[in-house]
């Protein structure tokens, strides 16, 4: 295996500003800061579709086309999210119910929005997910710069956060030129 597209089974936004309704319906997802009115996009993607024993990379690929931005580097925080949730009703009220591990930060720069994409290795939430019986993996990304905001398009597979596995000899998940 060389490389593995993963789309999320799931996805939707909390948003501070509307802390008891659910956006599981919407076409879009978010990621916002402004004003202390803060979105937090949700992603569900399973586990189970690779093969466990091999050491892998896994990535959390945000694509960048649709960013609004303030600031020269902008930091964001991905995080996953141990539990069941029900995506057609969470909302930021009830996201506390959960037991959020917080892994990294990451800045997105001017290199990151010029190539049009990001990507966040997370081997260490998967294996972590992996080791505790888990055969699904919930991530929520938000925005710590103000005046910050990035949206995606659930429709449009190729405008939509997804996991990239890659065989651990490859540095880069798109350049396969190393990869045997």
């Amino acid at each position: 295996m060389n490389k593995v597209t993963i789309f999320p089974m799931n996805s939707t936004y909390i948003d501070s500003y509307y802390p008891n309704r659910n956006f599981f319906k919407l076409d879009k997802l978010e990621i916002d800061n402004y004003c202390n009115h803060k979105r937090y996009t949700l992603l569900n993607f399973p586990l189970s579709v690779c093969d466990r024993t091999h050491c892998m990379k896994w990535y959390l690929y945000l694509p960048l086309s649709n960013i609004n931005y303030c600031y020269d580097n902008n930091l964001i925080s991905v995080s996953i999210v141990y539990g069941a949730i029900k995506y057609n009703s969470i909302t930021y009220n009830t996201i506390d119910n959960f037991t959020i591990y917080n892994f990294c930060y990451f800045t997105i720069d001017k290199k990151d929005i010029y190539r049009n994409y990001v990507l966040i290795e997370i081997s260490p939430l998967v294996y972590n997910c992996i080791e505790k019986g888990q055969s699904f993996i919930n991530i929520i990304i938000g925005a710590k710069n103000d005046y910050f905001n990035l949206s995606f398009d659930k429709n449009n597979l190729s405008e939509i956060p997804k996991l990239i596995v890659n065989d651990s000899s490859c540095n880069n998940p798109y350049d396969n030129r190393n990869c045997y």
